[in-house]
C-alpha cells in the first residue's frame, strides 16, 4: 500500500506506521511511510524516520544505499559514534581503506570507543601503508583485546614493516598460542624471522612443532634438516629426511 493511501498527509501516523511494520520485520513495505514521514516539517519526526529508515536498509542488504545516508549526515556534521563506526564498517568490508579512515577515526574519539573500531582502523592504516598508524591503534586495540589473534598477527606483520623485529617477533609468539591451527603457520614464520635475527636454535624449536604436527610438511622439514646439517647433526638430519621420505 503508498504511503498516501494508508495515512493521507499525516506524517505522524506515516512514521508509527513504518515503526510498527519494521518491529514486524517488514522493512520492505516500510520504506515508503519513512520516506513520506521525512517531508515532514518537524525535526523529531525526520530524525527518528531517517535513523529508522537506516535501519531498515541495513536489514535488506541495501548496503550502497546506506552509505551514501550516512555519509550525508557525516557531511552536515550530525553523523553520532556507533554510526560513524557502522559507516567505517561498511566501507572497511568493501575495503575502501581509505573511505574508512575518517568515520572511524571519528568513532575512535569516543569516549567508549572500542575494540572492533581500534582495530579495523590499524589495518586500514596498514593496507594503505601508513604502519606508524597502523601500530598505534593496533596497540590500542591489543590493549583491549590482548587474546585476538588478528591484532596480534597483523601487528607482528606491522612491526616487521617498520624494522621492529624484535617486536614482530614477540607478536608472532603470542598469535601462535592463539592461533586454531595450534600456531602451525605463525610458527613457520616465527622460525624464518628467528632465522633472519641468526638464533637458529629458536628456529629450530619452532620448526619442530611444525614438523611434529605435519610430517608431510616439505618446507619445514628441509629447513629443519638444513639447520641440523649446518650444525653437523647429521644423523638428526637423515632421520628428518627420512621422515619426509616416509609421508
Amino acid at each position: 500500500a503508498r504511503a498516501e493511501a494508508l495515512a493521507p498527509g499525516n506524517a505522524h501516523l506515516q512514521l508509527e506506521l513504518a515503526l510498527m511494520l519494521s518491529r514486524d520485520g517488514r522493512c520492505a513495505d516500510a520504506m515508503e511511510l519513512y520516506d513520506g514521514a521525512l517531508e515532514n516539517e518537524d525535526a523529531a519526526v525526520r530524525e527518528l524516520a531517517g535513523h529508522n529508515r537506516l535501519r531498515c536498509l541495513l536489514q535488506l542488504g541495501r548496503e550502497d544505499e546506506a552509505i551514501t545516508v550516512m555519509q550525508g549526515w557525516r557531511d552536515a556534521g550530525s553523523l553520532e559514534p556507533a554510526l560513524s563506526l557502522e559507516l567505517g564498517r561498511l566501507l572497511w568490508i568493501a575495503e575502501d581503506w581509505e573511505g574508512a579512515v575518517g568515520p572511524l577515526e571519528d568513532a575512535a574519539q569516543a569516549p567508549d570507543a572500542g575494540f572492533p573500531g581500534r582495530y579495523m582502523l590499524g589495518v586500514a592504516h596498514y593496507k594503505l601503508g601508513r604502519f606508524e598508524a597502523a601500530a598505534t591503534h593496533l596497540e590500542a586495540a591489543r590493549a583491549l583485546k590482548g587474546d585476538d589473534y588478528r591484532t596480534r598477527r597483523t601487528l607482528a606483520a606491522v612491526y616487521d614493516k617498520l624494522g621492529r623485529r624484535d617486536d614482530a617477533v614477540r607478536e608472532m609468539e603470542a598469535a601462535a598460542k592463539l592461533g586454531g591451527d595450534g600456531g602451525t603457520r605463525d610458527r613457520e614464520a616465527l622460525a624464518r624471522a628467528y632465522l633472519e635475527k641468526g638464533d637458529t636454535a629458536q628456529a629450530e624449536t619452532h620448526l619442530r612443532e611444525v614438523f611434529a604436527a605435519n610430517p608431510k610438511d616439505e618446507k619445514a622439514g628441509l629447513s629443519l634438516g638444513a639447520i641440523l646439517e649446518k650444525g653437523k647433526r647429521l644423523d638428526e638430519a637423515q632421520g628428518v629426511y627420512e621422515t619426509l621420505v616416509k609421508h
